[in-house]
């Protein structure tokens, strides 16, 4: 018999109110996955001493006890939470803990869609990167997943996080994006051209998955 795996996982959304919404913060939303857990009855959620604006910042200033360079305001915070009740993505309650009721935020995530990502893959991307960097990861390793030698273009990842391909600097984004996740062991890829138009006149670049990896080189 094969043995159960006990890696851990957490969701990252893929709806596209989630993915699409530049001010929705995959990042934080990933670090109150990271410090959620389950209650007997498989509800998740996270107790509110553990992400107030000054406990969330906290926690993604410090790195190995070194100040992280990707550093995060507290009215980004403020307003990243404020955004996860509209949309529900998190809801205020209350969990019984050793006989005592704990104020908490429950992650609703019967209903909806998401990517599963390890819980250390996605505690490295909310402590090295950014939300951008996480959506186009939680997009690209469903898409390997659910597709057989899926391709893609730098255009379609601008517009499935929101973004509008023709402006230079989303064109960088998209590249640094990808460079980050193959330079970190979580994207193989090749390129290649697909010939459109009238007689294959015209050559557009894409990409072809060949792996996208659950967990970071070296880990």
């Amino acid at each position: 018999m094969a043995k159960k795996s006990t890696t851990e996982h957490r969701k990252i959304p893929l709806k596209e109110d989630f993915m699409m919404t530049k001010t929705v913060s995959a990042r934080i939303y990933g670090y109150l996955q990271c410090k959620s857990y389950l209650t007997e009855d498989k509800r998740r959620y996270v107790l509110m001493t553990d992400c107030t604006p000054t406990t969330i910042q906290r926690g993604m200033l410090e790195k190995n006890g070194d100040m992280n360079p990707q550093s995060i305001s507290l009215g980004t915070i403020k307003s990243g939470i404020s955004l996860f009740k509209k949309s529900e993505l998190i809801v205020q309650g209350e969990v019984m803990i050793k006989g005592s009721k704990k104020k908490c935020y429950y992650l609703p995530e019967e209903k909806s869609h998401f990517q599963l990502i390890e819980l250390d893959t996605l505690r490295y991307l909310v402590n090295t990167s950014n939300s951008e960097v996480i959506k186009v990861y939680a997009y690209l390793l469903n898409k390997s997943q659910n597709f057989v030698n899926y391709s893609f273009t730098g255009k379609e990842l601008a517009i499935a996080i929101g973004y509008d391909y023709k402006q230079k600097n989303t064109k960088n984004k998209i590249k640094d994006i990808i460079l980050f996740l193959e330079n970190n062991g979580l994207l193989v890829k090749s390129n290649y051209y697909e010939k459109v138009g009238q007689n294959g006149s015209l050559p557009v670049p894409r990409m072809r998955i060949v792996e996208v990896n659950t967990k970071v080189k070296g880990a």
